[in-house]
């Protein structure tokens, strides 16, 4: 429905009350107020409705123009009507004309304003592309950074005692390695002396880790490498440990 229908449906609608256009007016400047207040991304619906209340703007100028005919035939007579309708039909081409004129200024205004918020939205993605890229940029840096301290960091033993077991006050720190390879194999010696100190003629591998687990030290492998290398456990080692230990001490 073009605005000029809408308009003309409207003044049916409210052709029942005593001043239809302007309960028209009315109603059409409370749909833009609606929109605008509401949905002001509905530039379409914005300038619709602009365009029906500019329709019946121009409904009340001829309406106007009407009943200022009624007056001046009344005041004047034909004779003076003769020249008044002349001058008034002059004038009311002129305000049509000047309506028009309007009209394709609102259009060339829409569709400027069009451009300019389609120009916009442009430079806002290419704004948005350029800081996502740019935050990409630093967290690759982040990790980069990230991973050369991992490279270079240094491995180290803390140090349990199976008898106050994981009682952080009775624990401390033991070494500094290069590798997590150099630490295992410090951790092992330190479960493989525990089991030589402890060993006596007859002792079986079972009593000698039930001690372990009573009173020696469990090292573990610090920082944990997550899923990098296989986690050390000094109790899985002690079993055995335990056995060739005994086998070694007994031969010997």
């Amino acid at each position: 429905m073009t605005p000029k229908e809408e308009a003309e449906k409207l003044l049916k609608e409210f052709g029942s009350r005593g001043t239809p256009l302007n309960d028209a007016g009315i109603f059409v400047s409370e749909m833009i107020y609606e929109i605008e207040k509401y949905h002001p991304n509905m530039e379409g619906d914005i300038w619709y409705w602009e365009k029906v209340k500019g329709e019946l703007e121009k409904m009340s100028v001829n309406q106007k123009t009407n009943k200022e005919r009624e007056i001046l035939c009344r005041e004047y007579g034909y004779e003076e009507l003769e020249e008044k309708p002349i001058n008034q039909k002059t004038n009311n081409e002129s305000k049509l004309g000047h309506e028009e004129n309007n009209e394709e200024e609102l259009e060339e205004m829409h569709v400027k304003n069009e451009k300019e918020l389609e120009k916009r939205r442009i430079d806002n993605d290419k704004e948005s592309e350029k800081l996502r890229i740019g935050i990409e940029r630093e967290l690759s840096l982040i990790e980069e950074e990230l991973e050369k301290i991992r490279n270079n960091q240094k491995f180290h033993l803390r140090i349990y005692d199976n008898h106050n077991y994981m009682d952080e006050s009775e624990a401390y720190n033991h070494g500094q390695y290069d590798s997590y390879e150099e630490a295992m194999v410090e951790a092992q010696t330190i479960v493989d002396e525990f089991f030589e100190h402890n060993w006596k003629q007859g002792v079986t591998p079972d009593y000698l880790i039930g001690q372990y687990c009573l009173y020696g030290d469990d090292p573990i492998i610090l920082p944990n490498e997550h899923g990098k290398h296989k986690p050390f456990s000094a109790r899985t080692y002690a079993e055995i440990s335990a056995v060739k230990i005994c086998l070694k001490l007994e031969n010997e």
